[in-house]
């Protein structure tokens, strides 16, 4: 739950300085910074999946 609660509040100050950012021009980093945060997201959901099944 914990892990869950924190990747919501990334995605959410993500989305706040995207938005920012992107009102004054567009950022070049924000896809690797959304590749390289997916991947910790994806590996908890790949090691939960057996968990859940």
């Amino acid at each position: 739950m914990s892990v869950t609660i924190m990747v919501i509040a990334y995605s959410a100050a993500f989305y706040i300085m995207s938005v920012s950012e992107h009102e004054r021009s567009k950022s070049r980093h924000q896809v690797p910074i959304c590749l390289m945060t997916s991947l910790p997201i994806a590996s908890f959901a790949t090691l939960q999946l057996p968990l859940l099944v």
